[in-house]
């Protein structure tokens, strides 16, 4: 979203009707976690438009540093967890959860380092070009964003279709995905294009 405050507070608006509505299209709760991405991230853009007011001034520097800390504590430190385990829940049995396996594991080990790196090093956060900018000086490395792009986005080609056992190569049959999950598809599409920043 990136742009201004009111762009994160519409698209969070946007974002947390579409997740209500993919909630309300769960049918078994081992769905429940992956059908939330869409409302966790609208609840993530809400807290970036507050780096917006901070950052131009309309609020506290310290509110902009706190939000953009809990910005990145979502971004950085609990997805490259919660993406892969919602993935793991979401597959219908447990040959397909056990092939999830690794990149939990793996989603597990970032969230860890990731964590370890937001609280022993500063934030720093400023907007260039429209854009906000974070910068974590222990998390900024490919190391890290190869990682990260391998536990958030790498287990989506993993994914089986329920009815027909295939990969998940277009449109799943999974109850979640049905009406509402275009929010979680669209979520997810833009966590791996964005880097979850």
């Amino acid at each position: 979203m990136c742009f201004s405050a009111t762009a994160n507070f519409v698209g969070s608006a946007a974002l947390g009707t579409a997740g209500v509505v993919t909630l309300t299209k769960v049918k078994h709760r081992r769905e429940l976690l992956f059908a939330a991405l869409p409302l966790l991230f609208a609840i993530h853009q809400f807290i970036e438009g507050f780096v917006w007011l901070g950052l131009d001034g309309i609020l506290s520097p310290a509110v902009a540093h706190d939000m953009g800390a809990a910005f990145m504590l979502y971004a950085q430190g609990l997805l490259p967890f919660l993406a892969p385990l919602s993935i793991l829940l979401f597959e219908p049995n447990a040959k397909s959860r056990r092939r999830m396996l690794p990149f939990v594991v793996l989603g597990g080990a970032t969230t860890l380092y990731i964590l370890w790196a937001l609280s022993a090093f500063p934030l720093q956060l400023y907007i260039k070009e429209n854009s906000i900018v974070y910068i974590n000086q222990a998390t900024n490395n490919t190391v890290v964003a190869l990682l990260y792009l391998i536990v958030t986005c790498g287990a989506l080609f993993f994914l089986r279709d329920q009815d027909d056992g295939g990969f998940w190569c277009g449109q799943p049959r999974h109850s979640a995905y049905s009406d509402g999950g275009q929010a979680v598809r669209l979520h997810i599409r833009m966590v791996c294009v964005r880097g979850g920043r």
